[in-house]
C-alpha cells in the first residue's frame, strides 16, 4: 500500500518497491545514508534480520539499526560482557534443578517464561529454598520458601544491602575476591547500604535482610534470576550490574545468574547484530531514532510496532509524523503502519522458513506449514527485491543461501579472555510520586499474551481482552472505584482509560497493569530512560462517572 493524498491505497509490488527506491534514493542523495534508520524485530527470523542488516549497510549505507532489545536484552548483554566477560549469556532451562537456593527478583517468571517457571517450582518441590523478592503476590511468591515483600523498583538497593551484609560479616572468600578488579571501589560504594537504610528503602525488615544474605552466602549452590524487558518498568541495567556484583562476590560461575531473553527470537535478533554497535562505525540507537525528532529523515520498520509497544507513544507518534518517509513491513495493519507512507505485506512465521535462536541459545528451524496470505512475502525476500530495485543486488536466491551466509559471517563469541570486574552501582528511585501524581505505576505481563501481536488472537481475546488496572482495596475506596468501573489514569506524559480490578495481591500506593493491548495505550503513560535505570512511573487516578 502507498499513501496518496493522505490515504493508504493498494499498489502492486513493482509500484511499491519503485516508490520506496525513489524516495530512499532521494534521501540518501541529499542527506546521506546516515539520515536513514531501521528497526528489526524479534518476531522475524534470523534470516530476515540478517538481510535487514545487509540492506542497511550495503544498500543504504547506514548503521542506524536497533530493536525492542534496546529496552532489555541489549542492556543485559552489555553489562554482562563488561562484568563477567560474557559475550553471550543464554539461560539453561534446567538450571534451577538441584540448586540449594533460588533467588527471584521482582519477576513473575511463571507468566513471562512459563516452562522455565515450572522448572523453578519443580526445584522447590525437590528441596530447593525458593526466595522471592517482589512487591506483589504471584504464583512464585505463593509457592516460595520465603517472600521478601519489597517496595517496587528497589531491587538495586536490596542487592547492595545483601552484599553489604555479606562483606561486613565476612561471608565470602576475601583473599580471592579482593584481587578482582574494582573490588576496593565496589566495597566503598556499599557504605550507605546498611540494613537500616535498605530496610527503609525496600520495606523489608532488617532481620529478613540478614537472613536472606546469610542463606545466599552459605548455600552450596545458588541461582539468581529475573527478567528485564520492554513490558516491565521496575528493573534496568543497574539491576543487572548489582546482580553481577553479587555473583562475583559469592565466587559463583556466570551461569548462576539467569536472565532469560524476552521473546522467542530476541537472542537471534541480537546475534544478527541489529543494533547500533553492530558495524565498524556505531550508528544511531532506538532512543536517537524515535525520541529525537530531526535525527533521521527516513525510517524502515520491519515486524515491529513501536507506537503500541514502546514507551512514551505520544513522542514516537510525533517523530513518525515528522519523518519525510516511513516504510512499515509487517503481517498486519499495526498502529505504527497507520503512520507509514508505504506498508508492505510480510509473511508470518507459519508461512515461511527460517530459524530462531531461543533463550538457551539453541537454533531452531521453522518449517512453512501454510501458504502465504495474499501477496505477502518473507521479509528477507522483500528486502532482496528492494535491493534489486535500488540497483544493488544482494545475491541470495534462496533461504539456504541466507542461512549459509549467516554461518560464514556471524562468528561465535570468544569467551576465552573472560575477565571479571566489579561495577559499583547506586540505587535511583525513578520517577518520584508527589501530591499531583501520588501512585506508582508498575507494568507487568499477563500469562495469556506476549508482546502486542497476540492480542489479535480471537481465542486469547476471549480469555483476556483488555488491560485492567489492578489496585489495592484501600486505594480503590480512596478514589471511589469498584470492580470493572472505569478510571482515568494520568502520568506526566499522557492519560488513558482502563477498567479497575480490585485485588489484595498488590500493595497500597501502587497500581499494576499490562502493555499488551494497543487500544489500551498504556505506553502513553511511560517513559524510556536511556541511562539504564528502571522507568518506573508516577500516576494519578480519577473515577469516571456515568
Amino acid at each position: 500500500m502507498i499513501r496518496k493524498e493522505g490515504v493508504l491505497v493498494s499498489a502492486t509490488w513493482d509500484e511499491a518497491l519503485n516508490y520506496i527506491s525513489e524516495n530512499l534514493a532521494h534521501v540518501i542523495k541529499t542527506s546521506g545514508g546516515n539520515s536513514v534508520g531501521a528497526l528489526g524485530s524479534h518476531r522475524c527470523t534470523n534470516e530476515d534480520n540478517f538481510m535487514l542488516r545487509k540492506f542497511m549497510l550495503g544498500v543504504v549505507g547506514s548503521a542506524n539499526m536497533d530493536s525492542s532489545a534496546a529496552f532489555g536484552y541489549a542492556k543485559v548483554q552489555a553489562v554482562l560482557d563488561k562484568a563477567l566477560g560474557s559475550k553471550a549469556h543464554p539461560i539453561g532451562m534446567k538450571a534451577p534443578l538441584g540448586k540449594e537456593v533460588i533467588f527471584i527478583i521482582e519477576s513473575d517468571i511463571s507468566i513471562t517464561h512459563p516452562v522455565y517457571g515450572l522448572n523453578i517450582l519443580q526445584a522447590k518441590r525437590e528441596g530447593s529454598h525458593l526466595m522471592v523478592a517482589d512487591s506483589r503476590e504471584t504464583k512464585l511468591t505463593r509457592h516460595s520458601s520465603s517472600h521478601l515483600k519489597m517496595t517496587q523498583g528497589t531491587s538495586v538497593a536490596l542487592l547492595n544491602g545483601l552484599m553489604k551484609i555479606i562483606i561486613d560479616r565476612g561471608l565470602f572468600n576475601k583473599p580471592a575476591v579482593s584481587k578482582i578488579s574494582g573490588f576496593s571501589e565496589f566495597e566503598k560504594s556499599l557504605a550507605e547500604y546498611t540494613p537500616e537504610n535498605v530496610s527503609k528503602i525496600t520495606g523489608i525488615p532488617q532481620g529478613e535482610l540478614t537472613s536472606a544474605a546469610e542463606r545466599l552466602a552459605t548455600a552450596g549452590s545458588r541461582m539468581i534470576s529475573f527478567t528485564i524487558g520492554l513490558s516491565e518498568n521496575t528493573k534496568g541495567a543497574d539491576t543487572v550490574e548489582a546482580a553481577a556484583n553479587l555473583v562475583i562476590l559469592l565466587g559463583e560461575e556466570k551461569d548462576a545468574l539467569q536472565i532469560p531473553a524476552e521473546y522467542a527470537n530476541t537472542s537471534g535478533l541480537y546475534k544478527m547484530r541489529i543494533r547500533p554497535d553492530g558495524a565498524a562505525e556505531p550508528g544511531k540507537n532506538v532512543f536517537d531514532m524515535l525520541y529525537e525528532p530531526g535525527s533521521l529523515r527516513a525510517l524502515y520498520i520491519m515486524g515491529e510496532d513501536p507506537v503500541s509497544a514502546f514507551p512514551n507513544s505520544s513522542k514516537i507518534i510525533g517523530t513518525l509524523k515528522s519523518l519525510e518517509f516511513v516504510v512499515v513491513q509487517d503481517i498486519a495493519m499495526t498502529e505504527t503502519a497507520k503512520f507509514a507512507h508505504v506498508v508492505l505485506p510480510a509473511s508470518s512465521w507459519s508461512e515461511k522458513e527460517g530459524t530462531f535462536i531461543n533463550a538457551e541459545g539453541v537454533t531452531q528451524k521453522l518449517q512453512k506449514i501454510v501458504a502465504p496470505t495474499g501477496q505477502s512475502m518473507p521479509d528477507w525476500q522483500i528486502l532482496r527485491n528492494l535491493s534489486l530495485s535500488m540497483g544493488k543486488e544482494i545475491v541470495f536466491r534462496s533461504i539456504d543461501d541466507v542461512s549459509a551466509a549467516i554461518k560464514s559471517e556471524t562468528p561465535e563469541p570468544d569467551e576465552a579472555a573472560a575477565k571479571r570486574t566489579f561495577q559499583p552501582v547506586s540505587y535511583t528511585s525513578g520517577e518520584d510520586t508527589d501530591n499531583e501524581y501520588p501512585l506508582h505505576l508498575v507494568t507487568r505481563d499477563v500469562l495469556q499474551h506476549s508482546g502486542t501481536m497476540s492480542t489479535r488472537s480471537k481465542a486469547l481475546d476471549l480469555v483476556v481482552s483488555e488491560a485492567f488496572l489492578e489496585i489495592n482495596e484501600e486505594d480503590a475506596g480512596k478514589y471511589g472505584l469498584s470492580d470493572n468501573s472505569h478510571v482515568k489514569v494520568s502520568s506526566r506524559r499522557g492519560a488513558v482509560y482502563l477498567k479497575a480490578k480490585i485485588t489484595d495481591a498488590v500493595p497500597r500506593g501502587t497500581v499494576f497493569t499490562s502493555m499488551h493491548f494497543p487500544h489500551g495505550r498504556v505506553n502513553a503513560l511511560t517513559y524510556p530512560p536511556e541511562d539504564g535505570t528502571p522507568f518506573r512511573d508516577a500516576v494519578k487516578l480519577e473515577a469516571v462517572k456515568g
